[in-house]
């Protein structure tokens, strides 16, 4: 086993031998270069390490290239990896080679990247790293990061990854064949920082940042790639144990090079010395043809060169400018923000990607950047590059309103200050971390430690401001976003309707007393609002719900009507909250028709709903890029069509609730290609399941199955990732439930008999529901009873089926708000089937 060469203190007598022997090893013939290694480190493994793996750094980062597409007859060419055809050799990596390729069938003309790792390093280490790539990648969603399409193994053993083919160049390249002035090159190296922060938020880091990780497509967008040397921060190990076999030094941060732990700031710090080549045209830390030349910085630090200092003609003349004005650029903020992200110190360096993209955007702005200390002069400096018409014509009319400008600069520097502060906390726990967190298998306990923190945090700062408008905004939007994670209905969280119930109204408590044109506020009050009548209707509280909802139909109406076009609420146009109240509205109208099994409330609730679509149609075409919530609000037209079908009989309205729903289905599972996560996710399979149950009840059996199998298919990966979200293993049970249903509808009553048993043993045994949210588990803990009875019933069970309809009443009955024709509808199917008990067994 190598020792870990972190072990080793890195002193400079130690750095010296290291770099003779590393410039000897390098002049060394490549066939008796190990044995020069062993001969020169005999009696220091720690060194030898040291040695190889830089070796191995510096070939890589030589031989690793990927150049536009190229035909090269080498290595593999023609092989078929895993159902695609290896075309031409792209490049040699560290783990293997990388090929362009295209799909064997045929069905369609698509170009891929295909990597796979090479014969002769088919062994665990590699393997595992290999492996590693392709798990982090299928975490990644973003579009300035290469997509994972395909893995698996070949025929012949070889682990392989099939990738989005990136026809790019290295953004250093693009940007200079352009000639692209320094501001262009910052705006696209700010869609790499997202991209980074975006893996960081995944808790994802790269390690390996550099030019030719970083593709600019011909279109102008960046692409990140390689995440071979990647660390998943959650994991408990690290599949690359060595200094230099995760890097490229000349990139590489101090901490890095001397092998300490990973954190997001080595990422910054290598982000930082693109960004310097980027703009400066010059490496930060001298001759950057020196593979030793790194390793300086890990010994100790060094500052790095001053922008000015490293500017050349050329450069210059490649950023479409001359070499004063580069410099001009250079001296100010800029120097500021790069000095900051190379700090050696990462305690020094910034703390996210994030506040680096920042910056760079203020800089952009004329605004004050962080990295600067914040002085009533800069902030003043700052100001008057961004208003320097205003304050000219300001210097006209007299002092008088120079001071006043200056009391105006001072005041923006106490709002900024705090605005920096209210972003920190709002983001810190419950948007950037928890929002991101939450996507990642087996998080609930980290998710549950952040929920808590924030609350305790969030709890203390209330009080200590509370008539600050702008903190007060910012902790009623965090108090949403932790009743969400807490329990909100119909969606992938805890269940913890209790928890969600009290964050939920602390966060109308805060929005209350919004002004009428204070839309940020507004809109979080109608959000409340609608999430409390959401609670309150799954329990049965029509009344309340009604009365909740009527307040929120003002203010939500204002936002959709009076309210800027463009103005955003939790990411989504504030008019869709006017679509959510009134929907929020019909569920009231359907529980209420329902409990009243009163066919003319079940026609005001299909009024109250196409009145919705219509208002949902509207704003849909205004926002052409929100999501389809006409769909959601064609799911609940079709259950108040059910509604009518089931009082009429009338198989029209069945027929039409079935249109209703897969209209619902089809947008449902549009907005998930489109931004796939959990709960897209959740809402498509959801979507599917109630397509399922029309079916079933309209009498399309076959199609009924089809629709469930795919509800499924799309709700068990959701459920195995949150094992404890109690709102999601029940959406799986009730996934079970449909195709169950759809089953027997279909006559497949055997099979419908092992899915109902597995929704059966999914749900708690009746009377032992959470004593949180009661309501909907019993709920369905009946309905799968009901359906087994039918399915035990037609495969000769009677007994059973009168043991699970006995189940099913005994369910019913303990539901607050279960109503009456439900109960008639479960006695009478227990009186029949006991009669035919008796009859086929008089003794009993």
């Amino acid at each position: 086993m190598n020792p870990d060469p972190a072990a080793t203190s890195l002193t400079p007598e130690r750095w010296q031998r290291l770099e003779t022997l590393f410039h000897a090893a390098l002049a060394t013939p490549e066939r008796e270069r190990a044995a020069f290694l062993q001969q020169s480190c005999a009696g220091d493994p720690a060194l030898l390490a040291e040695l190889q793996n830089l070796v191995f750094a510096f070939d890589d980062e030589k031989r690793f290239r990927l150049p536009a597409r190229e035909a090269a007859p080498r290595g593999r060419v023609g092989e078929t990896v895993g159902g695609y055809i290896l075309d031409s050799e792209l490049g040699q990596g560290g783990m293997g080679a990388v090929y362009l390729a295209h799909r064997a069938d045929g069905e369609y003309q698509q170009h891929v990247a295909l990597k796979a790792v090479s014969a002769h390093l088919r062994t665990s280490f590699f393997t595992d790293r290999f492996r590693a790539e392709r798990q982090i990648l299928a975490n990644l969603n973003h579009p300035n990061i290469t997509r994972l399409l395909d893995g698996g193994v070949s025929a012949t053993g070889d682990p392989y990854l099939v990738m989005e083919y990136v026809e790019g160049q290295p953004i250093n390249r693009y940007c200079d064949e352009r000639l692209l002035p320094v501001p262009d090159r910052i705006r696209l190296f700010l869609q790499a920082c997202s991209a980074v922060a975006y893996a960081h938020r995944k808790l994802v880091v790269h390690r390996d940042l550099k030019p030719g990780n970083l593709l600019v497509t011909q279109e102008g967008v960046p692409k990140l790639l390689d995440f071979g040397t990647a660390k998943l921060l959650l994991t408990g190990s690290d599949s690359t144990t060595t200094r230099f076999g995760a890097m490229t030094p000349r990139y590489a941060s101090p901490e890095q090079l001397r092998g300490e732990p990973v954190s997001t700031a080595m990422d910054v710090y290598s982000l930082g010395v693109m960004l310097y080549e980027l703009v400066v045209g010059a490496w930060p830390f001298g001759d950057p043809h020196s593979p030793i030349a790194g390793l300086e910085r890990a010994v100790r630090e060094i500052d790095p060169a001053p922008p000015r200092s490293a500017i050349t003609a050329e450069a210059a003349r490649l950023r479409s400018t001359s070499q004063a004005k580069l410099a001009r650029i250079l001296d100010g903020d800029f120097r500021s923000v790069v000095s900051k992200a190379l700090e050696g110190d990462p305690r020094r360096r910034y703390a996210s990607v994030d506040q680096l993209a920042e910056d760079l955007r203020r800089s952009l702005e004329g605004q004050p950047v962080l990295a600067r200390e914040q002085t009533l002069v800069y902030r003043g400096a700052r100001f008057a590059q961004r208003h320097r018409w205003r304050l000219a014509l300001g210097a006209l009319v007299g002092a008088g309103l120079g001071i006043s400008a200056l009391t105006a600069i001072e005041q923006y520097g106490r709002e900024q200050r705090r605005m920096v502060q209210v972003r920190d906390l709002s983001q810190s726990y419950l948007t950037d971390i928890l929002s991101e967190v939450d996507r990642l298998p087996g998080s609930m306990k980290a998710r549950l430690m952040i929920v808590d923190r924030a609350r305790r945090n969030l709890d203390q700062l209330l009080p200590e401001a509370p008539k600050d408008a702008e903190l007060r905004r910012a902790l009623a939007a965090a108090y949403l976003q932790l009743a969400g994670i807490q329990g909100q209905p119909f969606s992938v969280s805890e269940g913890d309707t209790a928890g969600a119930l009290e964050s939920f109204r602390k966060a109308e408590a805060m929005a209350a007393h919004a002004g009428a044109r204070d839309w940020e506020l507004l809109g979080i009050l109608v959000r409340a609002r609608t999430a409390i009548a959401q609670i309150d209707n799954r329990a049965g509280k029509s009344a309340e719900a009604l009365r909740l909802l009527q307040s929120s139909l003002e203010p939500a109406r204002r936002l959709w009507q009076d309210a800027p076009p463009n103005l955003l609420v939790d990411g989504k146009p504030a008019a869709s909250l006017y679509v959510a109240a009134n929907l929020e509205l019909g569920h009231t109208m359907l529980n209420t028709a329902d409990a009243a099994n009163s066919v003319g409330g079940f026609e005001q609730a299909v009024v109250q709903f196409r009145r919705t679509l219509d208002i949902a149609a509207q704003i849909q075409a205004a926002h052409p890029g929100m999501p389809d919530r006409v769909a959601v609000c064609s799911q609940w037209l079709g259950f108040a069509l059910e509604g009518l079908g089931r009082l009429t009989g009338d198989p029209a309205y069945y027929e039409q609730g079935a249109a209703a729903h897969r209209r619902s289905a089809d947008g449902a599972c549009r907005n998930f290609q489109r931004d796939p996560k959990p709960q897209t996710q959740r809402d498509c399979g959801d979507a599917l399941g109630e397509l399922s149950w029309a079916l079933h009840t309209a009498g399309q059996g076959k199609p009924a199955v089809e629709a469930a199998s795919q509800s499924l298919a799309y709700l068990a990966p959701v459920c195995n990732a949150e094992p404890n979200s109690l709102e999601a293993q029940r959406d799986l049970a009730d996934a079970y439930f449909h195709l169950g249903a759809a089953e027997n509808t279909a006559g497949q009553f055997r099979d419908a008999l092992g899915h109902l048993r597995t929704a059966e043993s999914r749900l708690r045994p009746q009377g032992q529901a959470p004593a949180n949210d009661p309501i909907e588990t019993m709920k369905l803990y009946a309905d799968v009873e009901r359906e087994l009875s039918t399915a035990l019933l037609e495969t000769g069970d009677i007994g059973g089926a009168v043991g699970a309809l006995e189940k099913a009443l005994a369910a019913a009955e303990r539901r607050s708000a279960v109503t009456d024709w439900v109960l008639t509808d479960l006695r009478q199917r227990l009186e029949t089937a006991r009669a035919r008990l008796a009859a086929e067994d008089p003794a009993r």
